[in-house]
């Protein structure tokens, strides 16, 4: 009854301020660690493409975990729970975040290294 009763869309914003406020610190950290050691804290933020994934993939997980694909194959039955549906899409989609990230960083810093 209390699933029912629940109307999820409004727990779509605190993934996205946890996921922010995550990318945040570490980024701060970072640069924290960097000034402290005396090297060039530079300007370049780390892992946002994971985190942006994680965010979304976090927001989409929760909006659809009671989609009839998932409720349709009991082998996934536990990505039903709002959850678990919302953790395992961010990270897949955080995942998937970071290796685009990666790529994109790697042909900008080689056609600027020219």
């Amino acid at each position: 009854m209390a699933h029912q009763a629940i109307d999820y869309r409004w727990a779509l914003f605190y993934p996205s301020l946890y996921g922010y406020g995550i990318w945040q610190a570490f980024n701060a950290a970072k640069a924290n660690n960097d000034k402290m050691l005396g090297n060039d804290a530079g300007q370049r933020t780390y892992l946002s493409g994971f985190f942006l994934g994680l965010v979304l993939g976090m927001d989409f997980g929760l909006f659809w975990h009671d989609s009839s694909f998932i409720t349709h194959f009991s082998f996934i039955r536990l990505l039903d729970f709002p959850v678990f549906n919302g953790l395992t899409l961010g990270l897949m989609v955080g995942i998937l975040g970071h290796i685009m990230e990666n790529l994109f960083y790697r042909k900008y810093k080689a056609v600027h290294s020219n």
